[in-house]
């Protein structure tokens, strides 16, 4: 869980670097940072429900095919599939929320200098 969080750390700041120079024209125009936060987050929070949404069937065929082989079998909660999903939404919207307000933070006469 560690690495995949890094792994969504890492694309959030890449994908805010890619986007810096849009939040500096937002910025300049008058948006302030809950709107440049709900405007980044948006389309990852929409990607990680899309992502995990796909992955539970399989989660569930593969867990429920490994368990068969044990004598004493457990009961496959889908409540620690919702728990996870929330988890992972819940790291990537503070990851997205601090990269964004670093982001929203900086001048942005400097994001559109860059070029």
């Amino acid at each position: 869980i560690l690495i995949a969080c890094l792994g969504l750390v890492g694309l959030i700041s890449f994908n805010i670097s890619s986007r810096r120079k849009e939040v500096g024209i937002r910025k300049v125009l008058g948006a302030n940072t809950a709107t440049l936060i709900w405007l980044l987050s948006n389309s990852m929070v929409r990607t990680t429900l899309i992502g995990t949404l796909i992955s539970w069937p399989v989660a569930y065929f593969a867990t429920d095919y490994w368990l068969q082989n044990f004598a004493e079998r457990t009961i496959i909660n889908p409540t620690s599939f919702i728990l996870a999903t929330l988890a992972v939404v819940m790291i990537g919207g503070l990851a997205i929320s601090f990269q964004t307000i670093k982001a929203s933070l900086t001048n942005p006469v400097e994001s559109l200098r860059q070029e």
